[in-house]
């Protein structure tokens, strides 16, 4: 892209995301800069220049017009941003993807979030079976994957104690700071409307150790598979994965 048509996307990322989801993609891009400048960090099965802030792609569908529905993308190595619009309003801002490596702090407050609930739920024998397991070698629902449904495990919300609850709700809120302030409320209050309704169809699971930096990777799904999905993967303590679907509503519900 020419210098304007950059400045354009980061002005249309500005607009449809949070300043900490703006932020998010430019550290990610920088970082995949990283990786072209330093290739040496470079896993030996991709090419160094594969790598690097300029290799990300746009896509608009659609016609941006007031009173037409219309949807950008942007996509690239450890980044898939997905907005679907109607004019200037916002439908739906997933599916969501981030990725770090090597790793900065963009993703620390989730996993410790997710962590300090799971050593709470460990303390009282209700973790499950899962902190043993072997844990899956990549994200099981990317932007893309449609039809995998992920089965119900782990423990539901309506089995969390107080303080568990307050744990719980801390790490939905790190995942959906990134979108705008009216898709935040708007996800915010699908939580909020299941943990009244219908808490049983809230799951939360944690496979791996507790040990800051040990490969951990960690679910929180409403209505597996149909629902909202949050997925973190940590690989091995530097090369981090997250996901955010909205099954209703993915590519504003098509």
């Amino acid at each position: 892209m020419e210098p304007e048509e950059s400045e354009l996307v980061d002005r249309l990322l500005s607009n449809t995301l949070s300043m900490t989801g703006a932020s998010r993609v430019r550290k990610i891009r920088e970082l995949d800069q990283l990786l072209f400048d330093n290739p040496e960090f470079v896993d030996s099965r991709f090419r160094p220049e594969d790598y690097g802030k300029d290799q990300y792609k746009v896509a608009i569908f659609g016609q941006p017009k007031l009173g037409k529905k219309w949807m950008f993308r942007l996509q690239g190595h450890h980044l898939s941003v997905n907005v679907t619009l109607s004019g200037n309003n916002i439908l739906s801002s997933t599916p969501q993807f981030f990725g770090e490596y090597p790793r900065i702090s963009h993703l620390r407050g989730q996993e410790a979030a997710a962590r300090r609930l799971a050593i709470h739920l460990h303390s009282r024998g209700a973790l499950g079976a899962d902190l043993g397991a072997p844990l899956p070698r990549r994200i099981l629902l990317l932007p893309g994957e449609n039809n995998v449904a992920v089965l119900p495990s782990g423990i539901r919300y309506s089995a969390l104690e107080p303080q568990e609850r307050e744990k719980f709700n801390l790490i939905v809120a790190y995942f959906i700071e990134t979108l705008s302030p009216s898709e935040q409320t708007r996800m915010a209050a699908r939580f909020t409307e299941a943990k009244l309704r219908t808490p049983d169809e809230l799951h939360f699971r944690w496979m791996g150790h507790f040990s800051p930096g040990s490969p951990v990777h960690f679910l929180i799904q409403l209505r597996p598979g149909a629902g909202i999905t949050l997925e973190h993967q940590n690989l091995d303590g530097q090369h981090v994965h997250s996901v955010l679907r909205d099954f209703d509503n993915d590519f504003g519900g098509r």
